[in-house]
């Protein structure tokens, strides 16, 4: 009975149906207040509503009634990277999530990203090169997200290296991301990964500032090659 409150819910949650859909949850958590899928539900509910506090209570709740399992702990890591200053605690959910279960391409990405954007780069690597062998057997939007998160792997090494001057390493990053890029096939060259390499304009200009004289060449080389791939 519950499961069919939790399904009616959801779709009335999808419909925008948001008073049928917190009166069932009501119902649900009454007969049910131990069941850590009624919490989560409800988290759910008030994040598509946008109310974030609530949110965050009832995933801390499901997780509370469910501490081992891992969806749990991803699916709240999740929560918290879309919240303002909250990077540092997705991050240990989705640690949490992968210790529990390592075999997950989507934990694993998951805090891949996680780490890029905490800035260490070699442990969203280390998880990258780990999932090398299996990602082509992912569903495509997660080998996206692979491809993705190895090009801004790099380029947020170099633009790291360029703002503090180191502009032949940094150039060395973007290299590396080129040949990441040329490798892709055609179908992964999508217009969503070509406006990341648009980014690297900017720390191009950075380094074009600060190269010296023989870097310079291939600095405006590599501003070229970005100009052409970014709006193919």
């Amino acid at each position: 009975m519950i499961v069919k409150l939790l399904h009616e819910a959801q779709n009335h949650i999808e419909s925008m149906e948001n008073d049928k859909a917190y009166e069932i949850l009501q119902e649900a958590q009454r007969l049910a207040p131990d069941y850590f899928e009624v919490a989560r539900m409800k988290a759910y509910f008030y994040q598509k509503n946008g109310n974030y506090a609530d949110a965050r209570e009832q995933y801390e709740l499901a997780i509370l009634l469910s501490p081992d399992s891992p969806q749990l702990h991803y699916w709240y890591g999740k929560f918290l990277l879309n919240q303002d200053d909250n990077l540092n605690d997705a991050v240990v959910q989705f640690e949490k999530a992968n210790l529990m279960d390592n075999e997950s391409t989507e934990v694993a990405l998951a805090l891949s990203r996680g780490y890029l954007y905490q800035h260490e780069f070699s442990k969203a690597q280390k998880l990258l090169d780990e999932l090398e062998q299996k990602i082509m057997n992912a569903d495509e939007h997660l080998v996206k997200m692979y491809y993705d998160t190895a090009i801004q792997i790099d380029y947020h090494t170099a633009d790291d290296l360029a703002k503090i001057g180191e502009c032949e390493q940094a150039l060395v990053s973007l290299e590396a991301m080129r040949k990441k890029f040329y490798s892709l096939e055609i179908k992964f060259k999508d217009r969503h990964i070509r406006k990341k390499l648009s980014k690297c304009n900017y720390t191009l200009n950075k380094m074009a500032s600060k190269a010296s004289p023989n870097l310079l060449n291939k600095v405006s080389e590599m501003q070229k090659w970005i100009s052409i791939e970014s709006v193919s």
